[in-house]
């Protein structure tokens, strides 16, 4: 990986304080209870999202540390909901349960938000944005605006190569170039970029990139240029859609910090919005 940074959206934003409080929920659908944290900006709040914890995250307070992510969202004005997996066992056979809770929180919530995950909370991220799950897709709720999806499974947990081409909210996908997924190399985790249509979608793989980003996902950075690259991504996209700023989606749609050589595919599919 060559080159230097030279562009990055989001980070002349202006920032604030926030506060994180750890909070609880009873889910209907399912009548479990699970703890989830709540990164609000103290002055003025912009947007809301949505997160979705993978398996690493899946149980105790202690285990929610999206902090490198979602933090630096929070001091830009954006609440952040960080969920995880808690009492749920590990493995695929667990996600219908996964996916009807993501989508009862987003529809309890009400307010307009853009829902993220990261691994297997990406694979309930996107069911909820219409991903065909064993050949069924239902309708995502009438709040969400649009998705996020760090390393997505290509396959498994009920996909299948037409599960994508249902999805019905802009998304944006990311993944590293280290990071192969259970059913191929990593460019199956690209899935929803390659296989949707008809929708405003984002494909990019961080060369090198690894599962967590470089630190995005926890609060350990090792690689700064990928945590930078990601929360660029997340923040462009964000103030595209949310807030229909045209220097964001001039910077998705270009790409221009590409020239710089430190991201390896990068590319851009037909606007369609929903409303």
């Amino acid at each position: 990986m060559v080159g230097a940074i030279e562009e990055l959206f989001g980070s002349d934003l202006p920032t604030q304080e926030y506060a994180v409080s750890t909070e609880q929920v009873t889910y209907e659908t399912t009548g479990r209870e699970s703890i989830y944290q709540h990164y609000v900006p103290q002055e003025e709040i912009l947007f809301t999202l949505v997160f979705v914890h993978g398996w690493d995250k899946g149980s105790g307070e202690g285990s929610m540390s999206a902090d490198t992510g979602l933090s630096w969202l929070a001091e830009r004005g954006i609440e952040c909901y960080s969920l995880q997996m808690e009492d749920l066992p590990q493995g695929f056979a667990n996600y219908p349960t996964r996916i009807e809770e993501t989508r009862e929180f987003v529809e309890t919530l009400g307010k307009m938000c853009i829902l993220a995950g990261h691994s297997f909370g990406a694979h309930c991220a996107q069911a909820v944005c219409g991903a065909a799950i064993d050949g069924f897709s239902t309708e995502p709720p009438e709040n969400l605006l649009a998705g996020i999806l760090l390393s997505p499974p290509g396959g498994g947990a009920g996909l299948d190569d037409n599960s994508w081409l249902t999805l019905q909210v802009p998304v944006i996908v990311l993944t590293g170039t280290n990071d192969p997924s259970r059913t191929g190399d990593w460019t199956t985790r690209l899935k929803p970029y390659t296989r949707s249509r008809g929708i405003f979608s984002v494909g990019t793989a961080l060369e090198g990139g690894d599962h967590d980003f470089g630190g995005f996902i926890g609060d350990e950075v090792d690689n700064p240029v990928f945590v930078d690259i990601t929360r660029s991504q997340w923040a462009a996209f964000i103030w595209a859609l949310a807030f229909n700023d045209p220097e964001a989606m001039d910077w998705l749609q270009r790409g221009r910090w590409l020239e710089t050589g430190e991201v390896a595919i990068y590319a851009v599919k037909g606007l369609r919005f929903r409303r």
